[in-house]
Formats: C-alpha cells, structure tokens, sequence
C-alpha cells in the first residue's frame, strides 16, 4: 500500500457514484436514495472525505455542512455555528466510515482529514471500542419477529403474567366499546399523522418545519411504504407510517387521537401485525422514547457520538 490520497468531494453525482461503490447496501441507511431524501429540502453542503490508494477508492466519510436550516438534531449545541455531520444527518443510524475491506486500519486517518467542528452521530457500537472519545449517543430498539405468525403470537410469546393479561384486555374492550377499521396506504393521511404530531408535541414537533411531511411523501414514493390509518366509529383518529427494506420493518412515524386509551398501543400491535405479514424479521422502532419500546419487548440497540 503507498501513500493514501484524501480528496473533499462536493458534487452530488460524484459523491453519488463513490457512495455506490462503498456502501453494502445492507440496511436502508445504506441507501443514498433514503438518506438524500433529508439532505434535499435543506441548503446544506455534501462533504465527503474520499480516500485513494494510488487509484483505487479504498475509503469513503460521508459528511454534510449543517448550515443551520429546518430541524435541528439533539448534538447541535445552539451557538449558530455550522457544523458538519454524517451524511442525512440524526434522521439515519448506524453510521460509519465506508472502507474497502483490508483498509480498516486507515479509518482514524479519515477522520484525521477533518478541520471543522462536527459531530459525528449515531455511530454504530464498533465507535464505542474503536475510538476512546466516542461516548453512547442514544439506543435504537429492535424487536425480533422470527417464529411469529400474528400479533396475538407476539402476545404468546413475548409477554407475560399480568401485563399479557392487561394488554388483552386493553385492546378488546377497545374493539368491544368502537367500530374500528384500518385503512392502508392513503397517502393523504401522512398531513393527518403530521397534525396530530403537532397537536401532542407543539412546538417540539418536527413537523412544524413543514418540510418533513413531504420527505415522508417523497420515500412513500421510492421504497415500499406501508400506512396504516385506524378509523374509530367512522372517524380517523390514528396514523402510523413504517417502510419495507428487504427483511425489516422500520417504523419511521405515528399518531394518534389522545382522547381514547390505548389506541396507541392497538396501532403499535397493527405494525407489528402487517410487518409479520410482510415477511420481516426485524421491526426497528427507531431512536429515542424508549419508554413504550421497552414495554412493548423492544432490545435497546446503542448508538455513539463523536465530537471532532
């Protein structure tokens, strides 16, 4: 191995093409379709850090200039200072520097090439051990659906006791005291799921950038999106919004009607339900409010932050 050449690449389609080349294309966050999608409405900067051996792409650190636009992720330390982070940003998982294999031993020399501020997050667990300065970001949650055939399987056989008898009990009073029927892949409902998010969190919901109900439009339109929307006596008073990627399942977004106990956890059971009929083995919640997750057998998956 000579001497290893580093190059700043800003151009889309060059940036595109090198991703390509690198990226396993394993999971959806190693999808440049998926991870443009947040990148697009916004005016920030590609920085990728491309590294050559001679000629050869051996290493890829796909970084975007923050420039303080739309949403803001937890990391930004509101100083209106930009700042570069992975590749779309705290919307993704499981980042990574892309190296060619037998060229992991070069990954802190990628990381060398940076001269800006940036927070590099959520970093799969492997930055946990690899890097001192990496410290635990937040946990995404996963929950296996491998031998299962339907929601009340799940019941069966991931709770117990007490809570399986309550949970049971939960949702057929709901279905005992409503008219309750599900709708699947409106993509109108999408504006609803956004509003109720805004009526629950305020000011702190996402979707007060208006931007971020058209992402979700714009993904319904490249991966297999799978909306669900639960009328209850004639009126539509729950949205959930999930995508099929090969064998997972990812929930992206939900709402609901606060008014009617335990809707919730009806819609979480529905997702589960459909990503089982689907054929998933894997339903990833996501990042954050663990809280539900954990009650619904989710396993804590952590992800790391490394500030440069």
């Amino acid at each position: 191995m000579g001497d290893i050449r580093f190059e700043l690449v800003e151009d889309r389609e060059k940036a595109k093409i090198l991703w390509d080349i690198l990226s396993p294309h394993k999971t959806i966050d190693d999808e440049w379709d998926f991870r443009y999608q947040f990148f697009k409405p916004l005016s920030y900067k590609l920085h990728f850090i491309a590294g050559y051996d001679q000629e050869k792409l051996i290493g890829l650190l796909p970084l975007q200039l923050n420039t303080l636009q739309g949403l803001m992720p937890p990391y930004y330390p509101s100083d209106n200072i930009p700042f570069l982070e992975c590749f779309g940003g705290d919307d993704t998982d499981d980042n990574r520097i892309l190296m060619k294999p037998g060229y992991e031993q070069q990954e802190q020399r990628f990381l060398d090439q940076i001269t800006q501020r940036a927070y590099l997050a959520p970093l799969q667990i492997q930055y946990s051990y690899k890097n001192k300065e990496a410290d635990l970001y937040e946990n995404k949650y996963l929950l296996s659906l491998e031998g299962l055939i339907s929601y009340e399987d799940y019941i069966d056989k991931k709770w117990s006791g007490s809570s399986r008898k309550k949970l049971r009990q939960q949702i057929r009073k709901l279905y005992r005291e409503n008219a309750i029927e599900v709708m699947k892949n409106d993509l109108s409902d999408i504006d609803y799921m956004a509003e109720l998010n805004k009526r629950r969190f305020g000011q702190n919901s996402s979707f007060q950038h208006e931007y971020r109900a058209d992402i979700f439009k714009n993904l319904a339109q490249i991966y297999q999106a799978e909306i669900m929307s639960i009328m209850v006596n004639g009126k539509r008073m729950g949205v959930s919004y999930g995508i099929k990627y090969k064998d997972a399942y990812l929930g992206m977004n939900a709402g609901v009607e606060e008014s009617l106990s335990d809707l919730g956890k009806l819609l979480v059971l529905l997702q589960i339900e459909r990503a089982i009929e689907l054929g998933c083995t894997v339903y990833d919640g996501g990042k954050g409010s663990g809280g539900w997750k954990s009650e619904f057998k989710f396993v804590a998956s952590p992800q790391y932050i490394l500030s440069v």
